[in-house]
Order: C-alpha cells, then structure tokens, then sequence
C-alpha cells in the first residue's frame, strides 16, 4: 500500500480518498431498486469486495475515482406495484383467455403470468409490466376462445374489462368502477350478487355498487311492490343520503 502511494505521489496520480457515505448512500438506493450487490459491482466495473465493505459501512472513505463509477450506476431493473399486471391478466381471465392461450401469444412462461395474476410479488419489472399492458390493448376488446377460462375468472369475483379506466387500473387506491366516467355503467353480474342473501360469501355490499347499480336496484325493488323503507333494511347499510338521491321526498 505505502509503495503504490509512493509511486502514484511520485507520478502525480495520488488521489486523496473522501467520505464514502454518499456512495453507500447511493448504493442503499439501488438495493431498493431491486438491484443486488453483484449487479452494482458489475455495472460499476468495481471489485465486489469493494462494494460490500462500502454497503456495510466498514470503508468509510472511498477514491473518487471508484465514488463516480458507482455513482453514474443507473438501476438495471425500474420495478413497479404489480397491482395493474394482476388486474389486467385477471380482465384477460374473464374476458375468456386462459393461461395457455396468453402464454402462447407472447412467449410468457405460463408459470410466471400464474404468479403476476394473483400478484404474488411485491414488485414487478417496468418492463413485465409494459408487455402486459401491451397484451392488454390488443385484447380487451375481443371476446377471448375460453368460456371456462372467463367462467373460473368470474367465479373468483375477479373484474372484467369495463371495471378499469387507464386512470384507475395501476392505481392501488382505486376500486372497480370508481372513474367519474363509468360511474353509469351497470354491471348485472355485480347486482345480482347484491340480491343473495346477507353474509352470503358471494355478496357484493350496497356500498360497493355505482350509483348507477344502485338506482337500478332501488328501481326493480319498487316495481315489485315494496317499500323504500323494506329497501333500506334488505340492503344495509344504505346511508339515508344515499336514499334522498334514489327517491327524492321519501319519508323514513
């Protein structure tokens, strides 16, 4: 060590190491990413060893030389919420296209798409992601081959195409239908499941419906003869706000 100071110092390349808590910094950020210690030394053209000791804090200064490789390391991997590669595989499933089938259009291991419907990671690639939403564009608006594939899809209570908006599919925080411009759509499927019976596993809530859904609902209860107020105790909770606006005047 002395001597290859003493030869940099002597041919004017000696360069006086710095802290290294922004290059760990750095790397701490890339972990996030998704990227591994190996990936980092890899694309910084850095000893491994190096990178680990400066990860874990046991180098506390780094050269500068080494400080801008591993700073001008980009990550590898963009990684996403997976939340939108599952809804879409899972519109494709009720839509009617199997597993076997979407595996065999884009050359995705039929394993792998098994795993990104149920969103069994926590992150997905940018790039998975990318070729899911391309393979969604091309189908959503054609009937798929597989009645049994749309049958087992529909089963599961998963949501059809119409449920998302380009807004609302990679949006963790948003629910099925919840975009102001389907907010008129009325899925039949959705209210009958509305009408089984309380604690039923299958129902879907009032609350869970568009206004749309809920009106029509409100609707087909009163032409068979009954009253808002049988309404209001067969589907609680219906908030009294919400009944205003179905029957305007209404007494409770």
């Amino acid at each position: 060590m002395k001597a290859r100071r003493t030869r940099a110092l002597a041919y004017g390349t000696w360069q006086s190491r710095i802290n290294a808590l922004p290059t760990r910094l750095h790397i701490e950020a890339l972990l996030e990413q998704g990227m591994s210690l190996y990936q980092i030394a890899l694309e910084a053209a850095v000893w491994g060893k190096t990178v680990e000791g400066l990860h874990s804090g046991r180098q506390a200064s780094v050269t500068p030389a080494i400080a801008q490789r591993i700073a001008r390391v980009a990550p590898v991997l963009a990684l996403v919420d997976p939340i939108g590669v599952a809804r879409r595989l899972q519109a494709m499933g009720r839509g009617g296209y199997g597993l076997v089938y979407l595996s065999s259009i884009s050359d995705l291991p039929r394993s792998n798409l098994h795993l990104w419907r149920h969103a069994t990671f926590d992150r997905v690639t940018a790039r998975t992601h990318n070729r899911i939403d391309r393979l969604y564009q091309q189908l959503w608006c054609v009937d798929g081959p597989d009645r049994g594939a749309a049958a087992a899809a529909t089963a599961r209570g998963w949501q059809p195409f119409e449920a998302w908006t380009d807004r609302t599919i990679d949006d963790p925080q948003a629910g099925p239908y919840s975009d102001p411009e389907a907010v008129g759509f009325i899925d039949w499927e959705k209210l009958d499941r509305a009408k089984l019976p309380p604690r039923h596993s299958l129902r879907v809530e009032f609350e869970d419906l568009t206004f749309a859904e809920q009106n029509a609902l409100y609707q087909a209860h009163l032409q068979a003869g009954r009253s808002p107020r049988s309404f209001r105790d067969r589907y609680r909770p219906v908030p009294i706000e919400i009944m205003r606006q179905l029957h305007p005047g209404v007494v409770l």
